[in-house]
């Protein structure tokens, strides 16, 4: 039998696993594809973009189609990895005008990400009481939200 915060934690990384396959339907599909190389001492990760998420996608110098193709298969190689959960979507790296997903994992020197509820919730009060005190919204929307918050983020224990 599951406990609530087991039942959490699972839909946290049913969550996680869609954004996997969903990145790596982008990447076989051209929408996405790697745009570098993030080094850290113990580990690297991949930073993925393309014109939906406001950058260009990578092609070789003046079309050439062999870089074109490597990276082509590079992107095939990463949507493998994501789809075995080798690699995980860790998190977006913002710009000014754009945004990258940031993948990693094992095969890049790191832990795939775990769900850490207490984290989780401190982070989503945190960002409702930032909403709530830069911006106006409907009491009464707030309020139906809060009695359909099904996952326990709105301070209840209950799953």
């Amino acid at each position: 039998m599951m406990t609530g915060e087991s039942k959490e934690k699972q839909v946290i990384r049913t969550i996680q696993r869609d954004i996997n396959i969903a990145t790596a339907a982008l990447l076989l599909t051209g929408q996405i594809t790697i745009r570098g190389v993030f080094v850290t001492p113990q580990a690297f990760r991949l930073s993925l973009g393309g014109p939906i998420t406001g950058t260009q996608r990578i092609e070789g110098v003046n079309k050439n189609k062999t870089a074109t193709i490597f990276v082509d298969v590079i992107d095939i190689f990463i949507s493998i990895l994501l789809i075995k959960s080798s690699l995980a979507v860790e998190g977006v790296f913002i710009g000014s005008r754009e945004f990258s997903l940031v993948v990693g994992g094992p095969i890049t020197g790191l832990p795939l990400p775990e769900p850490s509820l207490s984290e989780i919730k401190e982070d989503y009060h945190l960002y409702k009481k930032v909403i709530s005190d830069r911006f106006h919204l409907n009491k009464e929307l707030i309020n139906t939200l809060k009695r359909n918050d099904k996952y326990g983020f709105n301070g209840s224990t209950n799953g």
